[in-house]
């Protein structure tokens, strides 16, 4: 069992709290979840090219997503099967677990194991549209029963390009970012009723670090780069390897991580970040 779950089945409520909380988050999953495939099935109906999208952004978990879950709550990823796609366009088998047999697990989990899930879930980062709006039935139904849970993680903020066509890339970040123990904020992905602008402020001057990626030259990204800067934050820079002669001037020279796709991305980051944090513990003559 991993510390973070531990601390959260620490700091449980009562008896009679767990099952108001299981019951209002069920039933709101499933509320949402019939919409979605309706949604799904008015998409088949109409051969939409966006249904394959929409499934994967809806049903897909990344692999390295549930391993970490499990691992985590101290359970065998053997409790729910791995799915093997063939993906023409790819040339390759791409594999996926899939929302609904992860629901269906933790629904069968005893009323303290369901909480201390929740819980976690509620804490890591992710881009699959079910569990954003599980992520927020867990925040409402925490705030309606008075559960309150402290922030165990230190938060890393992503500033990059909204753009459709770099979701995979987000997707590789976050996954690079959550391998190393960091919670990843984006956003967009960020409840809050307040000017969006405050509230970039707010998480960047939390965040350990910033990351940077250039791709698409938003003014916005190297607005907040520039912002983590002056509160004299480590900002890791990235950019897609054929977009990057359209750089700033000003940031050409420094080191910054190109990348040709999605996988090198991933891997060349999540080395940046481990050398990072072993500077820093090597400045701070900590053992490891």
């Amino acid at each position: 069992m991993g510390f973070l779950f531990q601390n959260y089945m620490y700091d449980k409520p009562d008896q009679s709290v767990l099952v108001k909380f299981r019951m209002g988050i069920t039933n709101t999953y499933n509320s949402f979840y019939r919409e979605i495939l309706d949604e799904r099935e008015l998409l088949e109906a109409s051969h939409s090219r966006d249904l394959a999208f929409f499934i994967a952004k809806n049903f897909a978990l990344d692999t390295k997503f549930v391993i970490n879950l499990f691992n985590e709550i101290g359970y065998s990823t053997d409790e729910i099967e791995l799915k093997k796609e063939y993906v023409e366009e790819l040339e390759m088998y791409f594999y996926h677990y899939l929302v609904e047999d992860l629901w269906n697990f933790i629904q069968g989990l005893d009323d303290e194991y369901f909480y201390g899930v929740m819980v976690y879930l509620s804490q890591t980062s992710t881009t699959n549209n079910i569990l954003l709006k599980l992520q927020q039935a867990i925040k409402d139904e925490l705030l309606r029963n008075r559960i309150s849970i402290r922030e165990l993680r230190k938060t890393v903020f992503i500033a990059m390009s909204f753009a459709s066509e770099m979701d995979k890339a987000r997707e590789a970040i976050m996954r690079a970012i959550e391998d190393k123990g960091y919670k990843a904020i984006v956003i967009d992905e960020k409840e809050h009723n307040e000017q969006i602008v405050p509230q970039i402020f707010e998480e960047i001057n939390r965040a350990e670090f910033v990351i940077a990626d250039l791709t698409g030259h938003r003014n916005g990204v190297y607005y907040e780069a520039g912002f983590a800067k002056g509160l004299n934050k480590q900002v890791i820079f990235t950019c897609r390897a054929d977009d990057f002669g359209n750089s700033h001037f000003d940031v050409k020279q420094i080191n910054t991580i190109m990348w040709e796709n999605e996988w090198t991305l991933e891997e060349r980051l999540r080395k940046r970040i481990e050398a990072m944090m072993t500077n820093e513990l090597e400045e701070q003559h900590v053992p490891f």
